[in-house]
């Protein structure tokens, strides 16, 4: 899930913000939520499904919580310095999803607490 969040949630989370925006087709839509669901959900119920035999119970309230990473993590690779406008989020540009200059030092004070906002998620499950 982690491999697959880190190689699509930067181009779901930029295209939903363009489809809602105009900017993309509706049918659209369809590959960013089966991109996005088969990341955030599908793909671990599978696992569990294959591995104990039987859905897992907590298959609703998973969607919830892995897409509430799957965004964050997509806000945090989107992040971008540019020149005139500052720090910014790379997919409200034209030339996106074309990387610009790495400035991570200029977005690094944006990046901290999305950071540490999944870091406190990730050790609450592991101390609970």
């Amino acid at each position: 899930m982690s491999l697959m969040t880190f190689l699509g949630a930067p181009w779901a989370i930029g295209s939903a913000y363009r489809l809602a925006t105009r900017k993309l087709p509706l049918k659209q839509a369809l590959v960013i939520f089966v991109v996005w669901m088969f990341t955030a959900s599908w793909s671990y119920d599978l696992y569990i499904f294959f591995r104990d035999g039987h859905y897992p119970v907590a298959w609703f309230s998973n969607i919830f919580a892995s897409s509430f990473l799957y965004v964050t993590a997509g806000l945090l690779w989107n992040l971008d310095w540019n020149q005139g406008k500052g720090v910014i989020f790379s997919f409200r540009e034209k030339t996106w999803p074309y990387p610009s200059p790495a400035a991570f030092g200029k977005i690094i004070w944006f990046a901290l607490p999305l950071m540490a906002l999944v870091t406190t998620m990730i050790i609450y499950f592991f101390f609970k």
